[in-house]
């Protein structure tokens, strides 16, 4: 509203407490559900340097596990949570695109106007590639929302997460639903000398 103001730490990457929050809101059930990576377990993994940010996410192994507090047992061998962590990383890199683009904490796109841009666009590449004004004229985004996610992948280090996620394997396309599919009418042919 006029005359609000906002203050946020300048250092949006490697903030500890922006970091956390943010590998919170993507492992939660309305962005990429992934179990086992809550509060403690976040603050854990940054404190321990396994992260250095969220595009790290996706390459973690049992080795850097090991290094983490929350996923290793007393005897210092990866623990039941550390295993499940592991298999949900597996699945988490299967969800749905919308999830992902929820995932990315780029803001102002929650869960519907991830929806809704998925849905048009179908894909990480043709989202970078629209303008503005074709953000914008979505269903359910606008130009607060479309010009938000224009300036997020203005930031060099935002790319860095996309491409590092799509380099382990995370979906960042999923097919269009809203267009109809291509007919064909090769098959069909029509009856001559009909009689009338």
């Amino acid at each position: 509203k006029e005359g609000d103001q906002d203050w946020r730490c300048p250092n949006t990457r490697s903030c500890p407490a922006q970091l956390a929050a943010r590998l919170e809101y993507l492992a939660s059930r309305k962005a990429l559900d992934i179990g086992e990576l809550g509060e403690k377990a976040a603050a854990d993994l940054i404190s321990s340097d396994v992260l250095k940010d969220e595009a790290d996410l996706f390459d973690l192994d049992e080795e850097a596990l090991l290094k983490s507090s929350v996923y290793t047992t007393q005897k210092g061998a990866l623990n039941a949570s550390g295993k499940k962590l592991l298999e949900n990383l597996k699945t988490a890199r299967q969800a749905e695109f919308w999830r992902v683009l929820v995932a990315l904490s780029i803001r102002h796109v929650g869960p519907i106007a991830a929806r809704a841009l998925a849905t048009r666009f179908g894909s990480m590449e043709a989202l970078r590639a629209a303008s503005v004004e074709e953000l914008a004229d979505t269903d359910g985004v606008g130009s607060i929302i479309a010009e938000s996610f224009k300036q997020w992948f203005e930031v060099d280090w935002h790319r860095e997460v996309v491409e590092r996620w799509e380099a382990a394997g995370v979906r960042m396309a999923d097919e269009v639903s809203d267009r109809p599919d291509p007919v064909s009418y090769t098959h069909l042919t029509l009856p001559t000398n009909r009689e009338v």
